[in-house]
């Protein structure tokens, strides 16, 4: 998940994002570099090691806080309608 978040991730102070746009990102990242994805609460958990936090929003969405993913991944899930 490390690299992951290296390669994928970018920590902004004013940034959010769904706990399930960043979860989505992972796995495309997982695909494309032919690992196992480990499951969300791995990855919630690793994001929270980090010291980022969760907000609730918007009917009952959590948020991330303080995080995005770069311009690819964005485009990468608007392709496939997910964001």
């Amino acid at each position: 998940m490390e690299e992951f978040f290296k390669d994928v991730c970018i920590s902004k102070p004013n940034a959010k994002i769904s706990c399930n746009t960043l979860y989505a990102a992972y796995i495309l990242w997982c695909i494309s570099h032919e690992e196992k994805p480990r499951n969300r609460k791995e990855l919630g958990d690793y994001i929270s090691s980090l010291d980022f936090s969760k907000v609730r929003q918007q009917h009952g969405t959590l948020f991330w806080i303080g995080i995005d993913i770069i311009e690819e991944y964005q485009q990468k899930l608007k392709k496939l309608g997910y964001i």
